[in-house]
C-alpha cells in the first residue's frame, strides 16, 4: 500500500460510520442524565365563564413549596396571562398566590409557573417515594363570584397541579423520579366567597427515559406527557 495514513483513514472513518448509532444511542443516555430537572406549578379553574360575572374575580390559591421551602422564588410569580394577572402577596394566613381578572366576561384561568435546569443537582436532593411537596394553606378564595339561582347549573372546576421532576441516577442509565401534589375540587349552587378547603393528593412516580429515546433523543423535562395518570399509579 503506497500511502497507509489514508488507508488507516479510511479504516477508522468506516468504524466511526458504523458504531455511530451506539454512541448517539449511549450518548443520548449520557445528556439525559444531566438535562432533565424540571418544576411545575399549574393552576387551572373552569366554569367561570357559566356564572354570570358582572364584576372583576380575585382568586387566591396556596403557594407551593417544596422540602418546606417556596417552590418558586416570588418574582417568577407575577406574570400576565390570558385575561389575568399574577402576583404574590401576604395574609393573615401567610404566603398566597393572588389572580385579579383583567377582563370582561370573565375568562377561565389557565396558568403555568416552570422553571428548568440544565444540571438536575440545581434541584434538592430528592430520593425514595416520600412527596416533599405541599401547599400550605390548603384552601382557594374566590371574591367576585356568587352562584345565584338564575345560574344554579353553574360549576366551577378547580384543580391545582404542583410537580417536579428530578433524575437520581446518572452516566448510561437515567432513571428519575417525578413528584406530584393535586388538588381538585368543585364548586356549585352556592356562593364561592369562603375558602374551599383542598384536600392534596400526592405522588412519587418514577419513571425510564429510555422508550423515549426512539421518538426524541433531546427529550428535554417535558414529562406531563409522558407520566401516567394519577389514577393509574399504585404508588
Amino acid at each position: 500500500m503506497k500511502n497507509p495514513k489514508r488507508l488507516l483513514l479510511i479504516i477508522f472513518i468506516v468504524i466511526l460510520i458504523l458504531t455511530a448509532p451506539a454512541w448517539m444511542y449511549f450518548g443520548s443516555y449520557a445528556v439525559l442524565s444531566y438535562f432533565n430537572g424540571e418544576k411545575l406549578y399549574t393552576v387551572s379553574i373552569t366554569g367561570l365563564e357559566d356564572a354570570n360575572i358582572t364584576e372583576p374575580v380575585e382568586i387566591i390559591v396556596p403557594l407551593p413549596q417544596m422540602c418546606n421551602e417556596s417552590m418558586f422564588p416570588a418574582s417568577i410569580y407575577s406574570q400576565q396571562f390570558d385575561g389575568w394577572i399574577s402576583e404574590v402577596r401576604t395574609t393573615e394566613n401567610g404566603t398566597v398566590l393572588a389572580f385579579r381578572s383583567t377582563s370582561l366576561p370573565v375568562k377561565n384561568l389557565d396558568a403555568t409557573f416552570r422553571q428548568s435546569y440544565l444540571i438536575s443537582e440545581s434541584l434538592p436532593d430528592l430520593r425514595g417515594y416520600t412527596p416533599p411537596l405541599s401547599m400550605p394553606p390548603e384552601s382557594v378564595t374566590i371574591t367576585g363570584v356568587t352562584i345565584t339561582p338564575e345560574n344554579q347549573n353553574a360549576s366551577l372546576n378547580l384543580l391545582l397541579i404542583a410537580s417536579v421532576k428530578k433524575t437520581t441516577a446518572h452516566l448510561l442509565i437515567p432513571y428519575g423520579m417525578t413528584y406530584i401534589t393535586q388538588c381538585q375540587t368543585e364548586v356549585s349552587g352556592a356562593s364561592v366567597a369562603e375558602p374551599i378547603p383542598l384536600t392534596p393528593v400526592s405522588r412519587a412516580i418514577p419513571w425510564d427515559v429510555r422508550p423515549y429515546l426512539v421518538y426524541n433523543p433531546l427529550f428535554v423535562a417535558d414529562f406531563p406527557r409522558h407520566l401516567p395518570s394519577l389514577e393509574d399509579s399504585s404508588i
